[in-house]
């Protein structure tokens, strides 16, 4: 027989679950600042992880293939801004599950019908 115990099939049911909730357990917040470098960090990131971006502006066209949360930050009227300066995509998404929250994402003075802001692009 299988389960020679009857209480070996609840610790494989309370193993499975604490398992499929481990991944939130282990995710980091990180404080990101304008001086840091946003795609290491991201590059660095684990899935569930969340980063607050402080107040500034965050040139540079970023890559998130983690399910990871991105959160700017608010003093007064100042935000955190990602500014793909005219140059392409401000953030490629890569993955399900990213958050995008409070922040202010611009690609320059001029957006013609070929540049996005976000460009969402879905696994295989």
């Amino acid at each position: 027989m299988l389960f020679t115990n009857k209480k070996q099939p609840l610790l494989l049911i309370l193993l499975a679950f604490i398992y499929s909730f481990s991944h939130g357990l282990l995710a980091k917040e990180y404080s990101v600042s304008v001086t840091d470098d946003l795609q290491q960090v991201l590059d660095d990131s684990k899935d569930g992880d969340i980063l607050t971006l402080s107040v500034g502006r965050y040139l540079g066209n970023f890559v998130v293939t983690k399910k990871v949360t991105i959160r700017g930050e608010n003093e007064g009227n100042r935000k955190a801004i990602i500014d793909a300066q005219g140059q392409g995509h401000a953030f490629i998404l890569k993955n399900s599950h990213i958050t995008i929250d409070n922040l202010t994402i611009v690609i320059g003075v001029t957006i013609s019908p070929n540049k996005t802001q976000v460009s969402i692009q879905m696994k295989k």
